[in-house]
This record gives C-alpha cells, sequence and structure tokens, in this order.
C-alpha cells in the first residue's frame, strides 16, 4: 500500500492523514459537503470517530485539513 508523503515538520505533526482522512469521509458520508461543515460534524460526534480511530490530538482543525487536502 502506497503512504501519503508527510511534508509537515516533525514538530507540527500531532494528527494523522489516515485518521484525518477517515473522519471527513465519514462526514461526507452522512451529507456534510463542505469541510468546515465536516469537521464540526466530526467534533460532535467524536465518541463514533474514537470507537475505531486513536485521535490522540482531537479532530484537527479546518486550516489542518485544508493543508493535508492541499498536499495530496
Amino acid at each position: 500500500m502506497k503512504r501519503i508523503p508527510d511534508y509537515r515538520f516533525n514538530r507540527k505533526k500531532k494528527h494523522d492523514h489516515s485518521e484525518i482522512l477517515v473522519y471527513i469521509i465519514m462526514a461526507y458520508m452522512c451529507g456534510r459537503t463542505t469541510l468546515r461543515r465536516a469537521v464540526r460534524w466530526a467534533n460532535k460526534n467524536l465518541d463514533n470517530p474514537k470507537k475505531h480511530l486513536t485521535l490522540s490530538h482531537g479532530i484537527a482543525s479546518v486550516s489542518t485539513v485544508q493543508r493535508l487536502l492541499a498536499n495530496i
């Protein structure tokens, strides 16, 4: 399986790329069609994604998700 390259500085690597992608996809599948609404859904429904993900630093901010998607 090919991994997504991570171009961030080591000190700024709080959130795992795969976890961000999973809960953004979950939010889109629940009808949240913008990143802002997807992150808001993930924050409100944190118990649901935590069943399957570690989320040691919680849900990433909208700007972090935007940077991730821009680098893919």
